[in-house]
């Protein structure tokens, strides 16, 4: 009943921040000018990208799609200027490859009420590098502010072997119904934005690292529960943290 109540009070703290965190972000941000288009983000960040994917297809000059009201003025300065020449074969900024694909798919890294991160990746599933596409939504308008190229399936710089390096609290049975209860998931702060989840794959490679020193291969139904302190180390993929280590930490 405990864990139960401080799984409870996690939710709580993360919903109370990410409000507190909106309301002073919307305050000192009412006098920045926003693009964006509505809808749904998976489809306006996949509509992006297959009209992108089309320019460099034709080897056009892109300008209307550099300055397209899908991106953020941000993202549109970021990609001024780029030369949209169908022999260029340096990594590409927006699709994360140096070879064109043919399609795309797509997987949620995370989402919330106005923010989405995106994993955009070849159809063809040899092909590892991946692009992370963020996502704000400003007056009903969703706009791509960021994107990062992942190499080899990794999430963002590396962070010495692992691609994955945070800290946060366990959380499964008191998560909204609309996350898939087969997995445990950490709930974590990301660049002082509060409330960010991640599945975690747990497989017979994951360590669990316990207070007094000892580590196992992780046991999930006798060692993780609810509103649990930990650092998880792993390696980013499309359906989540493939779990290197869990280390468990004073609560």
């Amino acid at each position: 009943m405990k864990k139960y109540i401080a799984g409870i009070v996690i939710v709580a703290i993360v919903i109370v921040g990410i409000f507190v965190w909106k309301s002073g972000f919307r305050a000192s941000d009412d006098s920045i000018k926003h693009n964006g288009v509505a809808g749904d983000p998976i489809d306006i960040a996949l509509d992006f990208y297959r009209a992108w994917l089309a320019e460099r297809n034709a080897g056009s000059d892109g300008n209307n799609l550099v300055h397209s009201q899908s991106l953020s003025n941000a993202m549109q300065e970021k990609l001024k200027g780029f030369d949209f020449s169908s022999d260029q074969t340096d990594l590409d900024p927006v699709l994360c490859q140096t070879v064109l694909p043919e399609n795309f798919q797509s997987r949620i890294v995370f989402q919330n009420e106005d923010r989405e991160q995106l994993l955009i990746l070849s159809s063809n599933k040899e092909v590892p590098n991946q692009a992370i596409v963020s996502l704000e939504l400003h007056d009903e308008l969703w706009e791509i502010t960021d994107i990062q190229c992942n190499a080899e399936g990794e999430r963002g710089p590396d962070v010495g072997e692992f691609s994955f390096d945070a800290t946060g609290h366990l959380l499964k049975d008191s998560l909204p119904s609309t996350f898939n209860k087969d997995y445990w998931y950490l709930v974590f702060e990301e660049n002082g934005v509060p409330g960010h989840t991640v599945p975690l794959l747990l497989n017979s490679t994951s360590m669990c690292a316990g207070q007094d020193g000892a580590v196992n291969v992780c046991i999930p139904d006798q060692q993780l529960s609810e509103a649990k302190h930990v650092h998880i180390q792993g390696q980013m993929t499309e359906l989540g943290v493939s779990v290197n280590r869990i280390e468990f930490l004073a609560n």
